[in-house]
């Protein structure tokens, strides 16, 4: 059953001549009344200022006659049922046209802000991608001659996962695949999370190193690689650290 929800602007007028206030006043008294809601002054086509009001007559009619007198010449006004947003609704418009006439930017009470937790991720990726590009070294591979692989090998001449990225993720997929540039890449994931890229010689103990293999560039082989997540569903090898 769909939920009949209350419409937030309930009657507007928009670019009214403020001499509408002068000489016709009475009427819009009579249709605004004592309504709240937001409104908005323009210097012909452009916004000068925004504001909220309990009493949007009361508050046009001051604009008449105090530091704003004569900076603006039409106005809009949008009424609204309930009046919990109008400071909301206000702040946001002021963030996004940022009007000249308004000395104070939006606020909002309760919002978080993403802009740390952005940064936060970033750094991290890019601390990850970094640990990445230098966990092993990686040569340019010469004909007739292979590149030594870049996993370590313990004194029992096995394979040690120590620096192995995808070592760390034990539902790490066992095949890559990638586009680039119009060619089609694979690549196998050994039991011990090295990475065998085809045609290329040598394992790769990160998803960036077997990037770079082929772009000869730094890449961030989490977004570069793909995975069969689902049958028939390949998704970016970034969503495996998400799981």
């Amino acid at each position: 059953m769909r939920i009949k929800r209350q419409p937030l602007v309930c009657q507007f007028l928009e670019h009214a001549s403020s001499q509408v206030l002068e000489t016709h006043g009475s009427h819009l008294r009579d249709l605004v009344g004592r309504s709240h809601g937001v409104y908005s002054l323009y210097k012909r086509d452009r916004l000068y200022y925004v504001g909220l009001a309990s009493n949007l007559r009361g508050r046009l009619d001051q604009h008449l006659r105090d530091r704003h007198k004569g900076l603006w010449d039409n106005f809009s006004v949008y009424l609204t049922l309930d009046s919990g947003f109008m400071k909301e609704l206000e702040s946001l418009v002021l963030r996004i046209a940022e009007p000249k006439g308004n000395k104070q930017r939006g606020k909002f009470t309760k919002a978080q802000s993403l802009l740390k937790t952005l940064k936060h991720r970033i750094k991290a990726e890019q601390e990850t991608e970094r640990d990445e590009l230098f966990a092993g070294h990686i040569r340019k591979p010469r004909v007739g001659k292979a590149v030594k692989s870049v996993g370590r090998r313990t004194k029992g001449g096995k394979r040690s996962s120590s620096g192995v990225v995808l070592a760390r993720y034990p539902n790490r997929p066992a095949l890559l695949k990638k586009i680039y540039k119009g060619k089609s890449y694979s690549a196998r994931v050994a039991t011990d999370g090295t990475i065998k890229v085809r045609g290329f010689p040598g394992r790769f103990n990160s998803p960036s190193l077997a990037a770079v293999a082929i772009t000869r560039r730094a890449m961030n082989g989490w977004s570069f690689w793909k995975y069969e997540q689902a049958p028939g569903k390949w998704n970016s090898l970034d969503a495996l650290r998400h799981r």
